[in-house]
């Protein structure tokens, strides 16, 4: 599945759960899922099993086929060039000054693989976050502190990190003018 897909997913699943007048606490209850993996796929960064969407269709009381109608189908292709104005800008949790923009997503044997480019402004805020998979984190430009876990790294351009994403973290900018991040998800 792609990231434009998954994000797809995850919008139609907050929409129909917003349109209920549903908290995440409530489809948790009804699922016995948690709060973070539903946060999780409300914003792309987890991939639901069936029978995890089946659950959640059940919870919100709409057929499985309304929450899949957004997901298109996948050309296979022998290479893939993306353009730069082909980047996606996408909102990702309730984050101040961060901005994502998604190069692609292409499915794995395990999962799948995406990749980003994040921009933090001067005076980024934001509150940890978990992934269920690894992440790649390389400094295209600017300066940086990776908080990961209870350890801030500081990374500088050219320093990459490679690291479990199920370890809260969350990448801060520091210095002057802005930090540009290659941002590598191996989603399971």
């Amino acid at each position: 599945m792609t990231h434009q897909n998954l994000s797809k997913l995850g919008e139609a699943i907050r929409l129909y759960r917003k349109k209920s007048k549903l908290t995440l606490q409530d489809i948790a209850n009804k699922t016995g899922l948690s709060n973070g993996l539903l946060s999780k796929i409300e914003n792309a960064r987890s991939v639901p099993s069936l029978p995890v969407l089946i659950n959640i269709s059940k919870a919100l009381t709409i057929p499985l086929s309304d929450l899949l109608k957004s997901i298109e189908a996948e050309e296979s292709v022998h290479y893939l060039l993306i353009k730069s104005n082909q980047l996606k800008k996408i909102k990702r949790e309730n984050t101040f000054g961060y901005q994502y923009e998604t190069i692609f997503s292409k499915p794995t044997h395990e999962g799948f693989f995406e990749a980003m480019i994040l921009t933090l402004e001067n005076d980024a805020r934001g509150k940890l976050v978990t992934t269920d998979g690894d992440m790649l984190v390389h400094v295209l430009d600017g300066r940086c502190t990776l908080q990961l876990d209870h350890e801030t790294i500081q990374m500088d351009r050219g320093d990459t990190i490679y690291f479990n994403g199920k370890f809260p973290h969350m990448s801060h900018h520091y210095g002057e003018g802005k930090a540009i991040l290659f941002l590598g998800y191996f989603l399971r």
